[in-house]
Parts: C-alpha cells; sequence; structure tokens
C-alpha cells in the first residue's frame, strides 16, 4: 500500500506535468500557456489525491463534486478524473492506493454514488464501475434542417455574466427526464465567458439555452478549403417542442459559414424530425461515463423507484473494494421507496460491485443483463429487480 497524500493548491504545477504526460502528450508543453489548476484543490468542490517518490509527485487522483438527479432523488456525485500516473512509476498499483483511500473518504463524507469518464472502459471495471450513459452524435449540413414557422414568442439571446443561475435553473426543469449530472454554477460562468452561449426565451421568460463550439478541420493546405464545424454541446435544454423549433431555426442560419453540424444529445431528443433528407443524417453512438455505487445502504435509502413494484428480493453483494457494502440484504419495495433489511437468508441473486453497478446504472434492463449472462438469477427474479430498477441510463451534462 503506498502513502497517500491530500493535495494542496500549490502541488498542482508539480502534477501538471503529469497530467499532460497522460493526455496531452502529443501537444507541446508551453508552461507560460497551461491554465490554472484552481479547480484541482478547490475547498467544496474538489480534492486531490496524490503520491510522492522522494520530494516528486508521481501519482494523481482528482475528486470533484457535482449535483445530480439520480432515480428521482437529488444527491452529490463524486466525480473522478485526472487519473495519472508518470511512466516510470505504472504498473506499480499506484492507482489501486488512490482509488482505495478516495472510496473510503467519499464513505466518510456521505458521498454515495461516483462517476467517471474513462480512458479505457476496462481498465476502470475492474474498480466497480459500469457503463450508464448512452450519447448520440447527429452529424447533418445546416441546408438540411427543415424550414420552421417560428412563432414571435419565441426569441434567441446571447447569454451574458450574471445569466448564470438562470442556466441552472433551466438545466433541471427541461423536457428530458431521467438520472442526469448538471454542470456547476462555475462551470456555466466558464461557458457563458467563451461566448456562444444561449438563451431561448418564449413569452419572454427563459425556457431553454444551449451552447455552440467551431471547429475548423486543418488538414486542408488551403484555408479555404478548410471545413469548418458547429459542435452543439450536450448543454441543450428546452422546455418545450416550440423552443426545441426556435433551437434548430437558429442553426440554420449558419448555412453559409458552416459545413457541418454535429450535435452531441440524449437519444430523446428528437433530431431526424428536424432534417429534409435523413439519408443525410449521419448518426454515432457515443457516450462513456461509467457509475459506481459508493454506499450501498445510503444509496438504496436514497433513491425512488416505480410505485407498482411490490415483489422482495434477497440479494448478496460481494464488493471488494468498499467492503462496507458486502453482505446479504433483503429490498422490500414500499410505495416508491425500499426497506432495507440485512439478513442471513438465501438469496436470490449474487453480485459483485460491478454487476451491481450495471443494475444501478440503468443502461441496460436487468432482463437484458440476465440474457446475456452478465448477472446469474432466474428470469423472474430478473423481472422482480427490474420492477424496482427500471431502465434508467445516467446523463452527466459535465465531462471530468
Amino acid at each position: 500500500m503506498h502513502k497517500v497524500e491530500l493535495g494542496n493548491p500549490e502541488d498542482y504545477k508539480k502534477v501538471d506535468k503529469i497530467l499532460w504526460r497522460a493526455f496531452e502528450i502529443e501537444n507541446k508543453f508551453d508552461e507560460d500557456k497551461r491554465e490554472p489548476g484552481d479547480w484541482w484543490s478547490k475547498e467544496g468542490f474538489s480534492r486531490s489525491y496524490i503520491i510522492k517518490d522522494r520530494d516528486s509527485i508521481v501519482a494523481n487522483l482528482t475528486v470533484e463534486l457535482y449535483p445530480a438527479t439520480i432515480r428521482g432523488s437529488e444527491i452529490i456525485i463524486a466525480g473522478i478524473g485526472a487519473v495519472a500516473t508518470e511512466p516510470t512509476h505504472r504498473r506499480n498499483k499506484m492507482i489501486n492506493s488512490l482509488f482505495e483511500t478516495a472510496f473510503q473518504t467519499m464513505k466518510d463524507n456521505g458521498e454515495i454514488f461516483s462517476m467517471l469518464d474513462p480512458f479505457k472502459i476496462e481498465y476502470y471495471r475492474k474498480f466497480g464501475y459500469a457503463n450508464a450513459e448512452t450519447i448520440i452524435q447527429y452529424r447533418f449540413a445546416p441546408s438540411n434542417i427543415i424550414t420552421l414557422k417560428i412563432p414571435n414568442s419565441i426569441i434567441i439571446r446571447e447569454a451574458v455574466k450574471g445569466d448564470e443561475q438562470i442556466l441552472m435553473d433551466l438545466q433541471r426543469s427541461s423536457i428530458q427526464i431521467g438520472s442526469r449530472l448538471y454542470q456547476t454554477e462555475d462551470s456555466i460562468a466558464k461557458r457563458i465567458k467563451s461566448l456562444n452561449c444561449y438563451i431561448v426565451e418564449e413569452k419572454n421568460k427563459p425556457a431553454g439555452w444551449f451552447k455552440l463550439y467551431f471547429n475548423r478541420d486543418k488538414t486542408e493546405i488551403e484555408w479555404n478549403d478548410q471545413k469548418l464545424t458547429m459542435i452543439v454541446s450536450l448543454s441543450l435544454f428546452y422546455d418545450n417542442y416550440n423552443v426545441l423549433n426556435g433551437i434548430f431555426d437558429f442553426l440554420s442560419k449558419f448555412e453559409d459559414q458552416v459545413d457541418e453540424i454535429r450535435m452531441n444529445c440524449p437519444s430523446e431528443v428528437p433530431v431526424q424530425n428536424y432534417v429534409i433528407n435523413r439519408h443525410k443524417l449521419d448518426i454515432d453512438m457515443m457516450g462513456s461515463m461509467m457509475v459506481r455505487v459508493i454506499d450501498f445502504k445510503k444509496y438504496i435509502e436514497s433513491i425512488q423507484i416505480p410505485k407498482s413494484a411490490t415483489d422482495s428480493v434477497v440479494l448478496t453483494l460481494e464488493d471488494k473494494h468498499c467492503t462496507w457494502n458486502s453482505g446479504t440484504y433483503v429490498l422490500v419495495p414500499s410505495n416508491g421507496k425500499i426497506n432495507l433489511r440485512e439478513e442471513v437468508l438465501e438469496p436470490d441473486i449474487v453480485v459483485n460491485e460491478q454487476q451491481f453497478s450495471r443494475i444501478a446504472g440503468g443502461l441496460n434492463s436487468i432482463t437484458t443483463l440476465h440474457l446475456l449472462g452478465i448477472i446469474d438469477c432466474s428470469l423472474e427474479v430478473a423481472q422482480k429487480l427490474e420492477a424496482i430498477f427500471p431502465k434508467d441510463a445516467v446523463m452527466s451534462y459535465q465531462r471530468f
């Protein structure tokens, strides 16, 4: 077990080169142009765990806290990021030590649910994380957007400093439903500051917002041949379809400037209804966020479940990293909540930490997990579990 320490803000410059080698090694390291690491260890928002060899920091793991709605309940998610080790110290199980410390601190702090954006999915499965997100990327030309009649009540304006709370409220009240991780006020402020962040108003009231990025393909030698792409980020929120109509009408106005639009969004956004020629609509499945339950008992007590769920399930959980979760539990549905009892009984199903993350993550239905052999139980038990944990994929509006 390596000695793990809590990083201090002044340590960031020592960590920055590790992060560059892990995530940006193809780019030149220019210390003067590096972004400040004010996110790395910020009281009330983030903390970083480090391992030192003599006086040098050789490994890092950062935990950032984000508000979220998970299965109908408001919780704080512990987002894992900046996981990196110096090449000279890799394959020494330093990351294992960092995770063990981070998991224990999460439990002590009451952070019951964790999420990360993996550089390699298989690597994080061994820590109990499972895929829980699906994002669709649609690619189409602005000229392929249908002509829309937009009422005068719809107005689009660029967001300015001071609009942060409006955008925060809209991301929670939008038409999209299900488990969501939200952006923080600081994150939204940065999006506003970098421009091309727009608010949609309906009858003079905020009703949606979206953020645009632009990228020019510089593979072509001649500047005039370089392709300009507009990227519509995951920050796309709307209260109703009049607002969504207004957003697509706005995007069509870039026809003379932009060659291609890339729209990243949840599957419930009906992009296909807004294009003239669907055969010219390219679609890719994206989304890689992984989730893990840190405190099983508190998670079960926190979430809401369908009131139609009535049948109990006896579940044994074997968690080798968060050992406090291990045990045999009776899950008793009762009026939209779960009454949990820990008892010595013959289980209906035995799962490890990664399998339970698949169940909690909600990317696939539990009967699908059963049919694929990912969990081992009878179809009847799978159906009972699915009544308690219906399919409910997580969507993260923040990447970390």
